[in-house]
């Protein structure tokens, strides 16, 4: 089969951005499944470089073009003021006909230009630019591997944004993006999320969506238990990894929060007598008032550390709370964590999104903070359930989460879905 992907991220097999690295990763199992693949990218960054480009041609990745040439910006960046009063305007009275941005200004040509790869069927990977095209690719089935709208992050902060007026008037902006993602997506063959639970959202509005787990690269291989008795015997007492990425992300905003509000105070009790400390990793910088939360003798904040894979199999516990609050997903991160056989404690919400994921078998999953607390503090102790929640763990990434499991089951339900038209 041959597969156009349509991409408003660049491939990279670093660990800098989830979705570049799940797409190098999927690009990479298509050829070794012996699917043609081409790559067409619109992009905030700018074109391609020639080096990008010689590195996709030595993964036999076929490059179709970048578009982001074709886009106009936002009449909110525009310097006409009167423009950008009438774009906010034609939201409320007509929100369905309203473009989105970056919209194609000759959407006909860039659709021709993408049939012209000749391919079987183009994927519009994770949340792109590309969906924005869909009413005018009418002559090659498109398929969805979707994640999160991109509107949800912005809705799920308002809270405490702005003064009511604002807030309001902000969150009919976003609900109306939300209603024209939609619509275009209806005009998908055939999607599918890496969230189970927005996987049934979709459903809900009409789009033919299913469950199907994302993917990370194995960073640890098949010597994965060396290399954690390896890192873990360089720390000094018990050492729980609280966060990796961005600090600034909507999910670890509302997962530092709830762990500063609901967790710390009775882990502080569950943890007596123990030399424990909760290292938080990750870009940028934190809220001035979840710093404030988070300032605890017990709490690291190592902010970018250079070496994650040591921080991963070195920490004896990876503690993930991000669900429990009102913005909920499916992360990468879990899988990364997974590989390398770590022992996860989370909240038990992260389950409805990623449903591999079984308490006491490969994870432990609470639902208050005291409850989080005790099995933090019970695995702490005993070095035989961690062992065995992490043997598990790392079996579950091994038959469900694999990049070459990913991929086989993605182009199984593209050639399943071609084969019905």
């Amino acid at each position: 089969m041959h597969i156009l992907v349509l991409s408003s991220v660049f491939p990279d097999h670093g660990h800098f951005r989830a979705a570049q690295t799940v797409l190098a990763v999927l690009l990479d199992e298509f050829i070794r499944l012996g699917h043609r693949v081409s790559l067409a990218t619109v992009c905030a960054g700018g074109e391609p470089s020639t080096d990008m480009q010689a590195r996709w041609r030595h993964h036999m990745i076929d490059f179709a073009g970048d578009f982001t040439s074709a886009v106009d910006e936002a009449p909110a960046f525009a310097a006409n003021a009167w423009r950008r009063r009438l774009a906010h305007l034609g939201e409320f009275v007509a929100p369905l006909r309203q473009p989105d941005y970056p919209r194609f200004r000759a959407p006909a040509e860039v659709a021709a230009a993408l049939a012209r790869t000749g391919a079987d069927a183009a994927l519009l990977f994770w949340d792109t630019w590309f969906d924005h095209l869909l009413p005018a690719l009418r002559e090659v089935p498109i398929f969805g591997y979707l994640a999160r709208p991109r509107s949800e992050a912005s809705l799920a902060r308002l809270d405490g944004m702005y003064d009511p007026v604002r807030r309001a008037i902000q969150r009919a902006r976003l609900l109306g993006w939300r209603r024209r993602h939609i619509a275009r997506s209806r005009r998908l063959r055939k999607a599918v999320n890496i969230c189970a639970l927005d996987a049934a959202w979709y459903r809900q509005q009409g789009v033919d969506c299913n469950y199907l787990s994302n993917t990370w690269p194995d960073a640890f291989g098949p010597n994965w238990q060396s290399i954690r008795a390896a890192a873990e015997a360089k720390r000094r007492g018990v050492e729980i990894l609280g966060n990796i990425g961005g600090l600034d992300a909507t999910g670890n905003r509302f997962g530092l929060h709830w762990l500063a509000d609901n967790v710390l105070h009775p882990l502080q009790r569950e943890m007596n007598g123990l030399d424990w400390r909760i290292n938080i990793c990750g870009r940028h910088t934190l809220p001035a008032e979840l710093a404030a939360a988070l300032a605890h003798p017990r709490i690291a904040l190592r902010g970018f550390v250079p070496d994650i894979d040591d921080e991963m199999a070195g920490n004896r516990l990876f503690l993930l709370l991000n669900n429990a609050g009102p913005y909920t997903g499916g992360y990468t991160r879990v899988i990364y964590a997974m590989a390398s056989g770590a022992c996860l404690v989370a909240h038990r919400r992260l389950a409805l999104s990623m449903p591999e994921l079984v308490h006491d078998q490969n994870f432990l999953l609470g639902e208050t903070g005291p409850e989080i607390a005790a099995l933090i503090a019970g695995a702490a102790r005993d070095n035989a359930q961690r062992g065995r929640i992490g043997e598990r763990a790392r079996q579950t990434y091994e038959t469900a989460y694999a990049p070459r499991v990913v991929a086989a089951s993605l182009a199984r339900a593209m050639q399943d879905a071609l084969g019905r038209a």
